[in-house]
């Protein structure tokens, strides 16, 4: 019975430090992400590390280090945080994106085809996989398949541009104008042609 008790205790004593951890690291995630809003990248890479460090299970911080490292061009670092997270994490949607759009951005086009396609298989209704097939297909130089997966990306943004419509109608049948207000605005920032996106991605580059 006491043996019993003491595993018991100990149980409850790993729980609680994991539970301090994980809040410690979701205090320093919280920071860096504002420091990443701020685009001051070295304070948001410091901070999301040490929460990496408190919380080794904590993909969401992982896959903004690879964001960070990204938007940092050290891409290799990028791609290696983001195939670890599509093998941890299989589902996580935005990291196999990312996944694509670090091998977009070194070069690996085969790869990238290859990853594009899987995608497709699963998850064609997502805007974002036609637009990075675009970028994929501009950066090769294939403009037809270029035009026709950016109407493909339109297409599904129009879809998802109807949900904010109807959200903006629903609440102001109920009289509540700011929460309206609010989905409008959303519905003007989504509707956004998808080749406006492309040119928005050249710029980037061209910096």
């Amino acid at each position: 019975m006491k043996k019993r008790s003491i595993v018991i205790l100990i149980a409850m004593s790993m729980i609680i430090v994991s539970c301090r951890k994980s809040g410690e690291a979701e205090k320093l995630y919280v920071a860096a992400l504002d420091y990443y809003t701020k685009n001051d990248l070295q304070s948001a890479l410091n901070f999301v590390k040490l929460a990496c460090k408190q919380d080794s299970r904590f993909y969401q911080a992982q896959f903004l280090e690879s964001k960070i490292y990204f938007f940092m061009e050290e891409y290799d670092a990028s791609k290696k945080i983001a195939q670890k997270l599509v093998k941890v994490q299989p589902s996580y949607t935005d990291a196999r994106l990312w996944l694509i759009r670090c091998c977009i951005m070194q070069n690996h086009y085969e790869q990238a085809e290859n990853l594009l396609a899987r995608e497709l298989s699963f998850n064609a209704s997502d805007w974002r996989v036609y637009y990075l097939y675009s970028l994929l297909a501009r950066m090769t130089q294939d403009f037809d398949t270029q035009l026709v997966m950016l109407s493909r990306a339109e297409a599904s943004l129009s879809d998802s541009q109807k949900v904010y419509s109807a959200l903006a109608s629903s609440w102001e049948l109920l009289g509540v104008a700011e929460k309206a207000a609010g989905y409008k605005a959303k519905h003007a920032i989504l509707f956004v042609p998808a080749f406006d996106l492309l040119q928005e991605d050249a710029v980037l580059e061209e910096n």
